[in-house]
């Protein structure tokens, strides 16, 4: 599963910039290329190292992986630049993309099957991200037309349900790891993400899943701008 998972990082972050360049231009997206590479490395240089295996200190240490891009969220989500960047994007894009919660939700319930993952963690717990993956296609085919968001209240609805299900999840996710503050006591224990490559799924993968609901959104209220 570590190989399947690098590899959706990879096209992940791939995408991100794609998206950049066709918004911002080739200077921004280089700029952003260098500092999510680079914050992929550092990550993945700790998790290799242990470093975010201490679970009982306050904060707990796997917080430094999550924190900055629940802050980098809320930065793009509010700045003017970012949005007007996005509105120069397919829309349809940050849709279509939502699918790949399908393979990552296929990731985590191999990991469960393993016993190295936590059962709370997928479909068949309290993870209902499957949804969001399943819903996308369907949601892209009847919320665009001609080139233009055709149905922008739906798609808002969406968007923030998607938002939703995955705040729960990544809540979950940080109430069922060994911290001062576990809520959820289930074998395994949710340890996995302090680990190479897997402290990629709240450092990168989650953020990356949140924001594209966020771009979404700001663009289903100005579905006059062309896809």
């Amino acid at each position: 599963m570590e190989n399947l998972f690098i590899l959706l990082v990879f096209l992940l972050a791939s995408f991100s910039f794609v998206c950049l360049k066709k918004g911002a231009g080739k200077l921004q997206a280089f700029v952003a290329a260098v500092a999510l590479s680079g914050w992929l490395f550092v990550t993945g240089f700790l998790a290799i190292n242990g470093f975010f295996r201490n679970f009982s200190q306050i904060p707990p240490k796997i917080m430094m992986a999550i924190v900055p891009g629940i802050f980098f969220l809320f930065f793009a989500g509010f700045n003017k630049r970012f949005k007007a960047a996005t509105f120069k994007i397919p829309a349809i894009w940050f849709v279509g993309i939502q699918t790949f919660r399908i393979l990552m939700e296929w990731i985590l319930w191999n990991l469960i099957e393993e016993k190295r993952f936590p059962p709370n963690m997928t479909f068949t717990g309290r993870n209902f991200d499957i949804l969001v993956g399943l819903t996308a296609p369907v949601i892209a085919l009847v919320c665009f037309k001609a080139g233009k968001v055709a149905k922008p209240r739906l798609l808002m609805v969406w968007n923030v349900l998607g938002f939703l299900i995955l705040t729960n999840t990544l809540l979950t996710g940080i109430l069922t790891a060994p911290t001062p503050f576990q809520k959820f006591f289930v074998e395994p224990s949710n340890t996995l993400i302090a680990e190479f490559p897997f402290v990629w799924l709240p450092a990168f993968v989650v953020p990356f899943a949140l924001l594209m609901h966020v771009i979404s959104f700001n663009q289903s209220r100005n579905s006059k701008k062309l896809l």
